[in-house]
């Protein structure tokens, strides 16, 4: 097997790319990025269809994972939350379960 690593390509990462690339990554143990799309990926395993469902159980999941986190890396989770213009507040919470329960109702009103 020959790899020229000497020649740039455009279709390819040279050696110094991808070492510039994989050292630039983030190396702390806590990513609230990808802990937010881990939740978010659970959320949307359990809502169906329903933007209303997947709302209420994101939210109240991201809720529930903000308290458990120390003070340090709540404040980074709730940055990232801000930059996604997400909220997970008390009145957004309570809006979204009540926008949930309207479609459970429907969705028992159809099921009868």
């Amino acid at each position: 097997m020959n790899i020229n690593t000497a020649q740039s390509s455009d279709h390819y990462l040279t050696r110094s790319d991808f070492l510039s690339f994989w050292h630039s990554r983030p190396t702390a143990e806590f990513v609230a990025a990808d802990l937010i799309s881990a939740i978010e990926d659970a959320a949307q395993r359990r809502c169906g269809l329903h933007w209303e469902i997947y709302e209420a159980v994101l939210l109240r999941g991201l809720r529930d994972k903000a308290a458990s986190l120390p003070a340090d890396h709540r404040l980074t989770f709730m940055q990232e939350l801000g930059k996604r213009r997400i909220r997970i507040d008390e009145a957004a919470i309570a809006a979204a379960e009540e926008a949930e329960r309207d479609v459970w109702d429907d969705i028992h009103a159809d099921q009868v």
